[in-house]
Order: structure tokens, then sequence, then C-alpha cells
């Protein structure tokens, strides 16, 4: 997207009244939504002023250990994902945290926030922000809404296409204390090489094609395979296909070295650039990386 369109969409965000002079940030979500939050959470040192906490589980113990590192909900906010808007693990855990606010007699609409596609899709006759707005089990008529994507554009998930989505930028621009000119920056960088690397995943997506190769390990920068490790391992095996009956591709993420039996990979993305940037190229490289193998197999 171009930046314009991202800097509308990030500053109206930033406006809301549920998400100006927070210091808690409970990201609400499933699977790649909230482990791209913690891989920014580890590759960018936060703003004193915020803190961010994640939350996918429904045992209530989850929610225990949440609340124990929160010590003042009213500057607090929840931000649920859900591109459906029905997402049940996102759904009941919103509900659960919407009864701690209430029963703290907050109102709701201070304290949530839901990214959500805010546009009918193909699949679906209901927006997902149509399907939130509908609940029955709690009002969430007069809820702050934001686009899961710039403009809502669509083919954007919470792996595929990742560094394009509201999910990257929202979080990263929280972090970065809301300096737009810091997170223009970054996005530059990472427009200026996204091209190069994209290209040299080509041959390597070939070879993996071609050789039927299902154990692929993952060679990335030191300094940011352990917080995008999850991250890669759920878009690679997911893409390929992971959920197939008779298919069982393993993929390992590691800084250096090679596992017997694994098909290695590369993502080379220029040494100087900072890890965020790093972070953004890969997912985007591999992402580009699956199409390329699942076009080839057919």
């Amino acid at each position: 997207p171009a930046w314009q369109e991202i800097t509308v969409t990030l500053e109206t965000a930033l406006q809301m009244k549920s998400v100006r002079s927070k210091r808690h940030f409970i990201w609400v979500g499933t699977g790649g939504w909230v482990f791209l939050v913690n891989a920014l959470k580890e590759t960018i040192p936060a703003s004193q002023d915020i803190v961010f906490h994640t939350i996918q589980s429904l045992d209530p113990q989850a929610l225990t250990e949440l609340f124990s590192h929160i010590e003042d909900l009213s500057v607090s906010v929840c931000l649920g994902t859900s591109q459906s808007g029905k997402t049940i693990e996102t759904v009941m855990l919103m509900s659960a945290l919407r009864e701690r606010f209430d029963s703290a007699g907050l109102d709701y609409r201070e304290h949530f926030v839901w990214l959500t596609d805010m546009c009918q899709s193909a699949h679906d006759y209901k927006s997902g922000e149509a399907a939130i707005r509908s609940f029955n089990d709690h009002e969430w008529m007069n809820v702050d809404m934001v686009p899961l994507t710039v403009k809502n554009q669509a083919d954007i998930n919470a792996l595929f296409c990742a560094p394009h989505s509201v999910m990257m930028f929202l979080p990263l621009v929280l972090l970065l204390g809301g300096d737009m000119k810091a997170l223009s920056h970054i996005y530059q960088q990472y427009l200026a090489s996204r091209e190069s690397v994209v290209h040299s995943m080509i041959p390597q997506a070939y070879s993996v094609a071609s050789n039927q190769i299902d154990h692929i390990q993952v060679n990335l920068d030191e300094r940011i395979a352990p917080a995008v490790a999850i991250l890669v391992i759920q878009l690679i095996e997911q893409g390929l296909g992971s959920k197939q009956i008779g298919f069982n591709p393993r993929v390992r993420v590691a800084s250096y070295g090679k596992e017997t039996g694994f098909e290695l990979v590369t993502v080379p993305v220029p040494t100087e650039t900072s890890p965020v940037v790093k972070v953004m190229l890969t997912m985007n490289a591999l992402s580009a990386f699956i199409a390329m193998v699942v076009y080839h197999r057919g």
C-alpha cells in the first residue's frame, strides 16, 4: 500500500478514544495475528510509556496471568483481531475481557477495539464488522473498529502478506511511540529491498517444488530468528498443506548449520537493515516462496 494510505489509516486509529492515552495494549487473537505482535515486541524495544500483552488461550489461568501484570484497567485497551469477526476463540476471549472491564465500571467504548474486515468479502455475505456488531452475548454496536487492511484491500491474512497489514503497522507505530517519521523510514527501507529479496527466492522455490521436498530448514539472521520462528513455521507448514492427510511437511528455523534430511532455504536480507525491516522482508519473501512452491507443484 502507498505510504499516504497507511498514514491515513494509522492516524485515524491513533485518534480513537479507546486507543489514546493508554498504557496497556492487550492484543487478542489466534495464530499468526498474535505471533506477529510477539515478533514485533521481541524485535523493537517498546516505549517506556506502553506495555504490550498478547493472549490467545481460553485457559482461565492465562487470564489470571494477564491481569497480574496490569495494575490499572482504566489505562488499558483490548484489541481483538478476527478477519471474519467470528473466530470463536477470539470472540470468547473478548467477551471474557469485556466482563472484567464491565465489572470494573469501565465503558467498553473507551477500552475495546476490533480489527477486522470492514467490507463484505467474496466468501461471506457479511463483513467482519457486521458480524461483530450483531453479536448477542455482548453489545458491540458502538465499539471502535479498525480495518485489518489498508483501504480495506483484500488478500491479506495472518500469514500471507502480513507485512502489508494494519496488524503490522499499528503495533509497530505504537512501539515507536507514535513516531510516524520513524515508521516511514522503516517502510521505505523495506520497499527498497523487497523486490530483490523475493527474486532471490525463485531458484530455491523451484528446487523445493521440483524435488518434492517437504522437510525444510530456514536459516535467518540470528537477531530475528528466535522472534519469528513460530510465525515462519506456521506460514510454511500451513501454506504447504500440513493439514492434508498423507502430507506432512516439517520446518525448522535456525541461524546457522543444516539438519540432516532437511533442505536448506535462506532469506538473504541486507545485513545493514534494522531487525524490524528484516522481519518484514523475511515474512514477505517466505510468503512469495510458498506461493511459488505451490504453483510449481501444481
